[in-house]
C-alpha cells in the first residue's frame, strides 16, 4: 500500500505539472541483472526462478488494469536494463508481457529496451525501443548498428 501511495502522489504531481509518467520496473525480484540498481545480489536470479518472472507478469496486469485509463501515465517500461545470454528467452518475456498488458490497456506504450535481441513479429503498434547510453562518448559502431536497426523497425 505504501508503494501505490507513494505513486498516486507522482502521478498526482505529473497531473498538476502535466508530465506524463513512465512506470518502470527498475528492480524486478530475484534481479534482472547482476549490477546494485536491480537490487540484485550479484546475480541475475531473476531468470533462475520462473515464480520471480510470473510475479513480474502479475504486477505488470495488475498496474495495467489499475492506471490504463490514467492519462498521466504515458507507458509502461517493462523490464529495466535486463541482462542474460539467452536471448530467446528474454524475448519470450517480453512478448508475454506485451500480450498481458495489451489484453487490459489497448492504449499506453510499452517501453522496451536491448532492441538486439527484441522480436516484434510485426506488432509494433504502441512499442517504443529504448537504448541507454550512459557514457557522452560517441556511439561505438556496434551501437551505430543497433541504432540504425532500431530505425528500420
Amino acid at each position: 500500500e505504501r508503494d501505490l501511495s507513494l505513486r498516486r502522489s507522482l502521478l498526482s504531481w505529473g497531473k498538476k505539472y502535466s508530465v506524463g509518467i513512465i512506470l518502470d520496473m527498475h528492480a524486478a525480484p530475484g534481479g534482472q541483472n547482476h549490477d546494485w540498481h536491480s537490487d540484485s545480489d550479484g546475480r541475475a536470479r531473476f531468470w533462475e526462478h520462473s515464480s520471480n518472472q510470473k510475479r513480474v507478469l502479475a504486477l505488470w496486469e495488475f498496474l495495467a488494469h489499475r492506471y490504463k485509463n490514467n492519462p498521466t501515465v504515458i507507458g509502461y517500461d517493462l523490464l529495466n536494463e535486463a541482462v542474460l545470454d539467452n536471448t530467446k528467452l528474454l524475448n519470450s518475456f517480453y512478448q508475454r508481457l506485451i500480450k498481458a498488458i495489451r489484453a487490459i490497456d489497448l492504449h499506453g506504450s510499452r517501453f522496451l529496451e536491448d532492441v538486439e535481441v527484441i522480436k516484434v513479429n510485426g506488432d509494433r503498434d504502441r512499442l517504443v525501443f529504448l537504448n541507454q547510453k550512459l557514457e557522452t562518448a560517441s556511439p561505438t559502431p556496434d551501437e551505430s548498428k543497433l541504432l540504425a536497426r532500431a530505425g528500420q523497425l
